[in-house]
């Protein structure tokens, strides 16, 4: 007998009810963390969609907005096209002391369940709800995002992802202008380590390494940046030996398809790091910019290289 109890779960975060809202309901938030609907509004009637699932298939989901509460309540319904069933997600904000509680209900998963459908088990429901509200949203709202970097590239989406997530094209073009890259180790999963060397061209090598939290081929990767030695540590940066910046920088990359081009979007932030850190974060936006654009300059010219061969 299948069980109709909704699936409820429960995370606080150190962050104000409005934040929590507007992580809920602003398109260029949601995006960061969640999902991108660029023409998602919280209205009641409002119908959007969005696809979504495991690695190897996608589904379209289908979803009219039922509840609006600003700062309080947002919930739509959820089901899949061209499958039966139909369910309510209801996302709640409340008080908990000196933190926001998301109290997230997702009623009526059983209405989808069948032996063609396993996907549609209640226990991936709770996992990716689960990782969502633990991972996805607790690292969002932790993080004092800054920078964000847009660029559109003329190259197929599948490409893009490709040449960000493989190291034999990593160090063709990842990295400061001017500057080689040398692959120490690469485990491309959740809980993965990418540890390299930044070469200068006097021989010097710089360490980092980036930490990933989420991949979602072909359009989103999550991951902490950090300076590190040639172990693989944290460190601080070498020219910032004061502890002026912050150890921990989480970059959300997302790729999204516009007539067979991409839109490339970077956004990235400090986390668990000082007010001081995060000030003098902000401060150096300008020049993680300009460094950024010659990275990126080397990634235009590796696509415009690889995209016909």
């Amino acid at each position: 007998m299948q069980n109709s109890s909704p699936l409820v779960l429960e995370r606080s975060y150190d962050a104000t009810p409005a934040e929590v809202w507007a992580a809920l309901t602003d398109p260029a938030q949601m995006k960061l963390w969640y999902l991108s609907i660029p023409d998602f509004k919280a209205e009641v009637g409002h119908q959007f969609q969005f696809e979504g699932g495991p690695p190897d298939k996608t589904y379209l989901h289908l979803c009219t907005v039922k509840e609006v509460v600003a700062n309080q309540v947002i919930a739509y319904t959820w089901r899949f096209n061209g499958y039966p069933g139909d369910s309510l997600v209801r996302f709640e904000i409340l008080p908990d002391g000196n933190k926001t509680k998301v109290r997230l209900t997702h009623s009526g998963i059983e209405s989808f369940m069948s032996e063609e459908t396993p996907d549609f088990d209640v226990k991936n429901f709770e996992m990716g709800w689960n990782h969502i509200l633990n991972s996805n949203l607790a690292d969002f709202l932790a993080a004092k995002f800054g920078l964000t970097i847009t660029r559109t590239l003329d190259a197929p989406r599948d490409l893009v992802f490709k040449v960000w997530t493989q190291p034999e094209h990593l160090v063709n073009w990842w990295g400061p202008a001017g500057m080689g890259l040398r692959v120490v180790s690469y485990d491309l999963k959740p809980g993965g380590i990418f540890h390299y060397a930044m070469v200068a061209q006097d021989g010097v090598e710089v360490f980092g390494r980036m930490a990933y939290r989420q991949i979602n081929p072909p359009d989103r990767i999550v991951w902490i940046n950090s300076f590190a030695d040639a172990e693989g540590n944290v460190i601080n940066p070498p020219f910032f030996p004061n502890n002026e910046f912050p150890l921990e920088i989480l970059n959300v990359l997302r790729l999204e398809e516009e007539d067979g081009k991409t839109l490339l979007t970077l956004s990235g932030g400090p986390i668990n790091a000082t007010a001081e850190q995060e000030a003098f974060y902000m401060g150096m936006i300008p020049n993680m910019e300009q460094g950024f654009g010659g990275t990126f300059n080397q990634l235009v010219a590796y696509l415009e290289k690889v995209k016909n061969q």
